[in-house]
């Protein structure tokens, strides 16, 4: 299990009996406006997506049940992840698409319907 708690991302694997910081956020966003989204992969019980943030962020990945952690390299406000493991990130401006088992975000912003106002 993994728990955002302030700036630490924590982990247990005894039911919360030990809780292990994995990751701590270094960055300039304060611990009482920012929350944690934390994203399971369906597909795989090794690979998880967290971001630490509120309306940017990095989005980091884990590929070994969050024992350790990696950015992505994207800035994100919202991650999801299908059956399938495909991975789909977004931010202000675009959404990107990861397909599993490949290492590149893919903008697929200009492929979604659009619905126009009058």
């Amino acid at each position: 299990m993994l728990v955002g708690s302030r700036k630490d991302l924590l982990r247990t694997t005894d039911g919360v009996t030990v809780l292990t910081t994995v990751y701590t956020d270094a960055g300039p966003g304060s611990a009482d406006s920012a929350a944690w989204s934390i994203r399971f992969d369906p597909s795989d019980d090794d690979h998880v997506y967290v971001i630490f943030g509120r309306g940017c962020c990095p989005l980091l990945e884990s590929r070994d049940r969050g024992l350790t952690w990696s950015e992505t390299g994207i800035d994100a406000t919202e991650v999801a992840i299908d059956s399938r493991g495909n991975a789909y990130a977004a931010s202000s401006v675009r959404i990107l698409r990861r397909v599993a088992g490949r290492a590149e975000w893919v903008d697929i912003t200009g492929s979604l319907p659009v619905t126009r106002s009058r």
